[in-house]
């Protein structure tokens, strides 16, 4: 199963940060969003806050990451997106 992706520990943002260099837009999506109030991660962890505003303009509402961070977005530009494999569950 694929899903867009998380970003759950300070590693794994530097560890896509890096990466980002590669992709053929300047931000690529991630699994960031905002909803009811606070900024959420597609597998329902709220994110830390660490540069996302506390409250997005109107219509800023998802989450991009380029080489200088993560930043609010309007959700219908188009972007490359970070995605990842996650493993099948076992029986």
């Amino acid at each position: 199963m694929v899903d867009i992706l998380s970003l759950d520990t300070k590693e794994e943002f530097a560890y896509a940060q890096n990466i980002v260099r590669e992709a053929q837009t300047d931000e690529v999506w991630i699994g960031l969003r905002w909803l009811a109030g606070r900024w959420l991660w597609m597998d329902g962890e709220t994110d830390d806050g660490v540069s996302m505003p506390v409250c997005p303009a109107n219509g800023m509402n998802c989450g991009t990451l380029s080489e200088k961070g993560k930043q609010s977005r309007d959700c219908v530009g188009r972007r490359n997106f970070f995605c990842f494999l996650r493993p099948a569950p076992v029986s």
